[in-house]
């Protein structure tokens, strides 16, 4: 909100600021892919009940994955390798119990959101992207709207941020990117430093300006 009332009175009011997630509840709404305006999170208990079912179905491969556990990689398989849940099943290691269960789980988890009529956070961008890469006119449709896309803390994006980033600035590439590469913070969360460092190679006609002077400590620091 300060961010967009900044611009307003730098009479730059066209241009938006808006969180990834954000540009994801929009695309979803307004291509009418949004099932609910709320998102859904799943308590302990309803974590523990699907976990029993995936255990129950992987039969001998059956394994017990703590619910947190099992949330961040079912996370990590949206936004980090952004597949389905039959994407993901053809993948799983046949031998490998804890894969055979998740294989399982990603399936009853979603089938669980669609029941309820409603999305996860991870799905305002996991469904961006893929339906970006998958349905041209719309594509051409969003990247139209985007001139011009600026990122701030790029070293900290994962990968679902990134492609979207990507699909958004193309095909013109107006791309402006601050960040650090010596302050990722966020590996937890699928952010790499490799990402910012190799944007040299992704877009060859890339120019970096060093920020050099620190503006914000003061000298003795």
């Amino acid at each position: 909100v300060e961010l967009q009332a900044r611009l307003a009175a730098a009479d730059l009011g066209q241009g938006k600021a808006q969180t990834f997630h954000a540009i994801g509840y929009e695309f979803l709404r307004s291509e009418r892919l949004l099932r609910h305006q709320q998102t859904l999170t799943l308590n302990l208990g309803q974590w523990r009940r699907l976990i029993v079912l995936a255990q129950r179905e992987a039969g001998e491969h059956g394994s017990w994955i703590e619910p947190p556990l099992a949330q961040a990689i079912i996370s990590n398989l949206k936004l980090g390798a952004m597949v389905s849940p039959d994407e993901y099943a053809e993948l799983a290691d046949r031998e490998d119990d804890e894969q055979q269960t998740l294989r399982h789980l990603y399936r009853l988890y979603e089938q669980h959101l669609a029941e309820q009529g409603r999305n996860d956070f991870d799905d305002l961008l996991l469904w961006t992207v893929r339906t970006l890469r998958t349905e041209p006119e719309i594509r051409d449709r969003w990247q139209r709207k985007y001139t011009q896309v600026l990122v701030d803390e790029y070293q900290d994006i994962e990968p679902a941020q990134e492609t979207l980033v990507q699909i958004l600035a193309a095909p013109h590439d107006g791309l402006f990117c601050v960040g650090d590469e010596d302050q990722t913070l966020y590996g937890w969360r699928r952010a790499s430093v490799e990402r910012i460092i190799q944007l040299d190679h992704r877009y060859p006609g890339l120019q970096r300006v060093a920020l050099a002077r620190n503006y914000r400590c003061p000298t003795p620091v």
